[in-house]
């Protein structure tokens, strides 16, 4: 009985402490409503038509939106949804965009790579020369548009997908992040290749 009652005299702050805790954590968790969703704020401007989104990219006074649904051009002066282009049922899943200066928009998606402009469209497969079908990353840069694939990283050149050589440098394949810094050099964000026997 001794060693019990200078156990708990012993641990009695760290027991208060715990108990507290859980306390406040209890109460804490009780006072919030299951479906309370958290208010946006009075400046923001929502555009639920789009559904998920993955990618975004602004053109002027145009955001392209791409996610689940496919690509949508918003207007970004109001937030207002002005189309869901129509692309086809392959393109889904978007997960990368990017415009050249010509207003090209280029479309990274889960079966490929597709190009539209004015209402025409042309999509790339590995048939095509893309190294991988999944395109995680687009950007464009210096005249050039860089693509991030499953398997590797391409270029457009004459017109088509190419495999870069720059591939061969990096720790994996699988491309997931794109972007050129102020002097002009590419940064590549690539999935870490899985070690061990």
């Amino acid at each position: 009985m001794a060693n019990a009652l200078r156990f708990t005299r012993h641990h009695w702050p760290s027991l208060f402490l715990v108990l507290f805790v859980l306390g406040v954590s209890f109460f804490g968790f009780a006072k919030v409503p299951p479906d309370a969703k958290p208010k946006p704020s009075a400046s923001w401007v929502l555009t639920p038509e789009a559904g998920q989104i993955f990618a975004l990219v602004i053109d002027a006074n145009t955001v392209w939106a791409g996610g689940k649904d496919g690509v949508f051009r918003i207007d970004r002066k109001t937030g207002r949804l002005l189309e869901h282009l129509k692309l086809g049922t392959d393109v889904a899943m978007v997960r990368s965009l990017a415009v050249c200066p010509d207003g090209t928009l280029w479309i990274g998606h889960t079966n490929g790579l597709t190009w539209y402009s004015k209402g025409r469209t042309t999509t790339f497969s590995e048939r095509d020369g893309l190294p991988g079908l999944r395109v995680n990353a687009l950007f464009s840069g210096n005249n050039t548009l860089w693509i991030g694939t499953s398997n590797g990283l391409a270029s457009i050149v004459d017109g088509k997908p190419q495999l870069s050589p720059l591939t061969a440098k990096l720790s994996s394949p699988v491309v997931n992040a794109l972007f050129e810094d102020a002097s002009g050099d590419l940064w590549v964000g690539s999935s870490s290749r899985p070690t061990g026997a």
